[in-house]
């Protein structure tokens, strides 16, 4: 996901600036479609993941603060996402705005730092059953 969120941040809603007007409502049509059918699974298995991941792990490590980490940037994306980005998608299947595409491309460095965050933090050896 952190390397869909940062095609999509610094290439793809960029460029929703360049589609004419008069071209932009079936761009963005064709756009949230397809994209849907690759990102919405696989945030949804993200999600699914990290559920399993806490589930399988031995009570005491569950109970430990910091391993929920994860899930909680992830909860915070999802909320974003549903919140923010979908509802800014919403107005620009209506028609072009350069305000609106703005700030869709500036409400998106949330989810773009969190995943990135997420990532780093999964990356880092020995969290999980860390003493503190």
């Amino acid at each position: 996901m952190v390397g869909i969120v940062w095609y999509t941040q610094v290439i793809q809603y960029p460029l929703f600036h360049i589609v004419p007007p008069d071209r932009f409502v079936d761009f963005h049509s064709e756009y949230t479609q397809k994209a849907g059918w690759l990102i919405g699974p696989l945030m949804v298995l993200e999600l699914g993941f990290g559920i399993l991941k806490m589930k399988l792990l031995p009570p005491k490590l569950r109970r430990k603060w910091t391993n929920w980490i994860p899930l909680f940037l992830l909860s915070v994306i999802w909320l974003s996402t549903f919140l923010v980005q979908v509802p800014l998608h919403g107005v620009l299947v209506e028609k072009k705005t350069d305000e609106v595409i703005h700030l869709l491309i500036w409400s998106n460095w949330v989810r773009t730092i969190l995943w990135s965050l997420k990532l780093v933090w999964l990356g880092k050896p020995n969290l999980i059953g860390q003493k503190d």
